[in-house]
């Protein structure tokens, strides 16, 4: 549902019309910096990452040192191109929701409007009003207040993915201090084979 809201991020092209080996470096870098927050490339590289897992589950005591090395290195470069962005985007995104949620209903307590007035509009029609007066005042406010938030979800989508990237920075500088780097995560997988 969610996925529909999420707008195309253009492309990153260079502008030289004989590019010479270190404009071609540099796009890659620009592109794969750009695309590093991408909470849907992370998605896409979700099945490698696990293949990757699988094969060294069940084939990484048998490898050699420098395959060990080399699979460790890109099942680590993998785990943070997929897992990063993945958790950065999903908390960015569930700060901004719940935030939503609780501004609407702040605002809902503060008017003095929300769920009464809902109740006291449908009075003309018992049945409904008998079914919603059965409802407490709170549980129908945060009712409401989840109704607006889904009103503006699109809004909110786009609030998460710009704030993203600068989530993705702070969660790597984490993942530095932690040792779960991709140098760290690398290192660990080697050492769990040896």
């Amino acid at each position: 549902y969610a996925a529909a809201f999420i707008p195309r991020l253009p492309a990153i092209r260079t502008t030289h019309r004989h590019a010479t080996p270190v404009d071609s470096e540099r796009e890659v870098v620009k592109s794969s910096s750009s695309n590093k927050a991408d909470p849907r490339e992370a998605l896409k590289n979700f099945g490698e990452l696990y293949s990757q897992l699988g094969a060294i589950i069940k084939d990484g005591k048998t490898w050699e040192r420098e395959e060990l090395e080399v699979r460790a290195q890109e099942f680590a470069q993998t785990y943070v191109n997929v897992l990063v962005p993945s958790f950065a985007y999903t908390g960015t995104q569930f700060s901004v929701f719940a935030s939503a949620w609780l501004f609407s209903l702040a605002g809902l307590w503060a008017s003095g409007k929300g769920y009464v007035d809902v109740v006291a509009a449908v009075g003309g029609f018992s049945p409904l009003r008998d079914l919603l007066s059965k409802v407490d005042e709170s549980w129908g406010n945060a009712a409401i207040a989840l109704l607006i938030v889904e009103i503006l979800s699109p809004l909110l989508i786009a609030a998460s993915l710009a704030a993203t990237p600068r989530v993705v920075e702070a969660l790597e500088a984490k993942l530095d201090e932690w040792d779960l780097s991709e140098k760290g995560v690398s290192r660990r997988v080697s050492n769990f084979l040896k």
